[in-house]
């Protein structure tokens, strides 16, 4: 029919809520992370099933948001978070010596660090027992705290024993205290003992098993000793006779001792005595040795033997000749019958000359060396003027 009506609707467009998800990005690990959605939604749905507002959250990840206003919109958004490691925290070194400083360390890096003493550096030196703490923080500002308890030891006694002076051409032993751990001495040394023959200053550093040590120190000095020189005095005897011997002095000795044959007695008076021989005609050593406090120098000795009563072969005599036998050398003492000089030859038993021609003048006793020939029989023809004497000697060894 042609007929006509008109109506209308008013609608209204209502806005999306605003989603925005507010927290860090980053995290410290074994820390939480709350992240919270637009304040005054009507809803909220997190991807992690929550719908709270707020959630906390642990590891590392994408987190996303629904908000719903009150008309039923809703805006979705998303954050991602990243869980930041600990820094590693350890502290080296447990032990401290008593007068030692130890030194404490924290793991070095890219960290700033705070020790429970107030220091700020990666390493503080400690002198005294107790627990130190240390927090080390990284770039991220993840921090991390350990201690250690620290015991103060005392270090090891150190004495060496020995001698502070001994003598010359001694060796003296000198001992840190036994059971050490360890042992160093000055010399290089590194055993308990050691023997020292030169005099100075001798250290030595002992180590417990803990790893302390401790330092000592001694000083030695060296007594010196001296040999005496030549002994003056018969070197042949009679049997069961009284002779002197003596000796110049020896610098800085105190006393002397003198060592006799076997069987002889001797009044000793220092630098000279006098002894008594026995009756066994035997050829032996006697010695002398300097003293000085408790050490003993060198010995000197001569050999001394005895008169056996061999003289010349043709009577008359002009020498004695002591000892006779020998072991090479003969002493020549002039008899007196004749005063005048006496030229001597000797002759070995094939008629050879062993010995050039010497002159003995006056009652002046001479020695006659004939070390270096053999053993056996020689003749000494002695020569005064026209007239001669013929002497039989024996080397014996």
């Amino acid at each position: 029919e042609g007929c006509s009506s008109t109506c209308s609707i008013t609608v209204t467009a209502t806005p999306l809520p605003v989603c925005t998800i507010l927290g860090d990005d980053t995290f410290c690990v074994g820390t939480l992370n709350k992240l919270c959605g637009t304040p005054g939604a009507a809803s909220y749905e997190w991807s992690t099933g929550e719908t709270t507002e707020c959630i906390d959250v642990t590891v590392s990840g994408t987190y996303t948001l629904t908000v719903t206003n009150a008309e039923g919109c809703s805006s979705t958004c998303s954050i991602t978070v990243t869980a930041t490691p600990l820094p590693v925290c350890t502290i080296g070194v447990a032990l401290s010596c008593i007068e030692n400083a130890t030194m404490l360390c924290a793991p070095f890096g890219g960290y700033t660090y705070l020790w429970s003493t107030g220091e700020t550096s990666a390493c503080i030196n400690i002198t005294v027992g107790g627990t130190y703490s240390v927090t080390v923080t990284n770039e991220n500002g993840c921090s991390s705290t350990c201690s250690i308890p620290v015991t103060v030891s005392p270090g090891p006694d150190c004495i060496i024993t020995g001698n502070t002076t001994f003598c010359e051409g001694t060796s003296n032993k000198l001992c840190g205290p036994p059971g050490a751990f360890g042992y160093l001495w000055s010399t290089g040394e590194t055993t308990e003992c050691i023997d020292v023959t030169e005099a100075g200053t001798y250290t030595l550093t002992v180590t417990s098993a803990n790893g302390c040590i401790s330092d000592c120190i001694i000083s030695v000095s060296v007594t010196a000793t001296g040999t005496p020189g030549a002994i003056t005095g018969p070197i042949a005897v009679g049997t069961n006779a009284g002779a002197s011997y003596s000796i110049d002095p020896v610098i800085g000795a105190t006393s002397y001792e003198w060592t006799l044959p076997e069987g002889w007695t001797g009044d000793a008076t220092g630098l000279a005595i006098n002894v008594i021989t026995d009756g066994t005609n035997s050829t032996d050593l006697l010695c002398v040795q300097a003293l000085f406090g408790d050490c003993v120098g060198p010995k000197s000795c001569i050999t001394v033997s005895f008169i056996t009563g061999i003289n010349d072969v043709n009577g008359n005599s002009w020498l004695t000749v002591l000892p006779n036998p020998s072991n090479g050398v003969f002493q020549l003492v002039p008899s007196g019958v004749n005063q005048g000089p006496v030229d001597i030859r000797v002759f070995d038993a094939l008629g050879k000359l062993v010995v050039a021609p010497t002159r003995l003048a006056g009652s002046q006793t001479t020695l006659l060396h004939m070390e270096n020939e053999a053993s056996g029989v020689y003749f000494l023809h002695a020569g005064s003027g026209a007239e001669s004497r013929v002497y039989e000697l024996l080397i014996q060894r």
